[in-house]
């Protein structure tokens, strides 16, 4: 054995084992016994370090065979297990040297927090893999100097291109929908000249079929140049069109008549208390109620009253204009807002709607033919009040009704 001190090798950071050309223990510094949890005078009655009871049973014959194969090479053994004297659990690299007396220089490091590091790394890799997979997410790179964008095969799959694994900037451009184009731009802007860390924004997407899906797409800068100038960026596309088309489907629905298509009462009242103190007079109401839906309903039934439901909204939106306001309010009832319209063109839209009538009830396929009563009234400016117009063409729709 070599006696103590080697101060030198008791200072080094590196654990060493130093054996004889039998493979004989001479010497352990006092890193490599923090390691294993020996000491020098542990070791002075093994024989061989392969015996040494730190090496796992199943491991000493492969290691033994590695280091004679290895020895002259100064290769290392990387995540070697092995149990220190207190039986806790190791993993530690080791390279060897032999020194020109045929003594050999054993190398160790712990590797333990490394190894628990990469594991943790590896684990956290795969669940995030498994949302990825999972949640309709396609992963993007782009190399901004080259002006290709790399995507996922998830990605592909979303929107439908066969891509290759590049594609260039500017094609990508080509498919965003084009009222989202332009922002999307300015958010792009944003990022490359730094004003903003990350991009986020949620826009349509043409598929290969030609139909518009919704993505959320998140991304940063991740490498610049000495001139702060960015080179790369990396973000995900999120599948996010069946959440967004069932809450455009629930705006739709707080806001429209089910059976008609029309707006409905919320929607209605929401732009009658916006335009009380608009600029856009003259304004005309228009107020419609079904003839004889009752009897229809009791007669034939429900089914065919909801057809004669219909058949009036479709007639209101082949008659009215864009910007004309249409809501069924009540099971026979519809109300129409015209702006800048004057009581004129208010009756000329209710001749135009009651011609409409008589070209359908000239098809004869309903049992009763089908007639609607209208009443009209304007608002010439602001200082007249939506309440008394509306109570006005009220009037004016049962004077219709009954025959006044």
């Amino acid at each position: 054995m070599i006696k103590r001190p080697l101060q030198l090798l008791d200072n080094l950071i590196v654990g060493i084992l130093l054996v004889d050309s039998q493979n004989n223990f001479l010497y352990i510094n006092k890193t490599a016994s923090d390691i294993i949890g020996y000491t020098q005078e542990d070791i002075q009655n093994i024989k061989t370090w392969f015996k040494f009871s730190f090496l796992d049973s199943g491991k000493r014959s492969k290691v033994e065979k590695w280091f004679k194969e290895n020895i002259k090479r100064e290769r290392s053994y990387q995540n070697l297990k092995i149990a220190t004297k207190n039986g806790e659990t190791k993993y530690i690299d080791f390279r060897t040297k032999v020194l020109p007396d045929d003594k050999k220089l054993v190398n160790i490091i712990d590797v333990t927090e490394k190894r628990q590091r990469e594991r943790e790394t590896k684990k956290h890799k795969n669940r995030l893999e498994l949302a990825v997979k999972g949640a309709h997410i396609g992963i993007w790179d782009w190399d901004i100097k080259l002006g290709e964008v790399y995507h996922n095969e998830k990605w592909v799959n979303i929107l439908g291109y066969k891509f290759t694994e590049r594609v260039k900037y500017k094609e990508l451009i080509n498919i965003i929908y084009k009222d989202d184009i332009k922002k999307f731009k300015r958010n792009i802007d944003k990022l490359i000249q730094g004003d903003i860390e990350i991009f986020e924004m949620e826009y349509r997407i043409k598929t290969v079929k030609g139909e518009w899906k919704w993505v959320r797409n998140i991304g940063s800068i991740t490498t610049r140049d000495a001139k702060s100038q960015p080179l790369r960026a990396v973000g995900i596309y999120i599948d996010i069109d069946q959440q967004k088309k069932a809450k455009e489907k629930v705006r739709y629905l707080s806001y429209h008549d089910e059976l008609t298509g029309l707006y409905n009462r919320r929607y209605l009242n929401n732009e009658i208390q916006r335009l009380k103190n608009s600029r856009k007079h003259p304004i005309s109401i228009i107020i419609g109620d079904i003839d004889n839906l009752k009897y229809i309903n009791d007669n034939y039934g429900h089914v065919l009253g909801d057809k004669y439901i219909k058949k009036i909204a479709n007639i209101l939106k082949e008659t009215l204009r864009t910007e004309d306001i249409a809501a069924r309010i009540g099971g026979d009832e519809f109300v129409i807002l015209l702006i800048e319209t004057d009581s004129l063109e208010a009756k000329n839209i209710c001749d135009r709607i009651e011609h409409k009538i008589k070209i359908v009830n000239h098809e004869k396929d309903l049992p009763v033919p089908l007639s609607i009563s209208l009443g009209t009234e304007t608002a010439k400016n602001k200082k007249t009040h939506f309440s008394d117009i509306y109570n006005s063409a009220d009037q004016n729709m049962y004077k219709v009704k009954n025959g006044d």
